[in-house]
């Protein structure tokens, strides 16, 4: 998991596709199978509780998924899912495109 800062106090998460999303391809942190990853919704609740310590205006403002292991097709979907779940942008940065374009607008403002 990485937390992508921007400005304002947003933050973007980057993340493995989790336990509890449908198209996870990890389910465990790597070297560690008794612990479980945690869901998208977790990462973001727990990442702006710690913010918050420092910046009292951090806010999540969309979700970077590492697809890699996706094929196109399967990505998109994932994108459209997890978009749809979390009304948040979301993007594979290495993928580029109209996806990954909104998450940097919305990193931006």
């Amino acid at each position: 998991m990485r937390w992508v800062l921007a400005s304002g106090g947003a933050v973007a998460l980057e993340a493995k596709l989790g336990a509890s999303d449908a198209g996870a391809t990890r389910t465990h942190v790597l070297g560690h199978a008794e612990f479980v990853l945690p869901s998208l919704e977790q990462v973001i609740a727990q990442t702006i509780a710690l913010g918050r310590l420092t910046n009292p205006a951090i806010r999540c403002v969309g979700i970077s998924l590492n697809t890699a292991k996706l094929d196109a097709a399967a990505a998109q979907r994932e994108f459209d899912r997890v978009e749809q779940r979390l009304t948040l942008p979301v993007a594979d940065p290495m993928r580029g495109g109209p996806a990954f374009e909104r998450l940097l607008d919305a990193c931006m403002s």
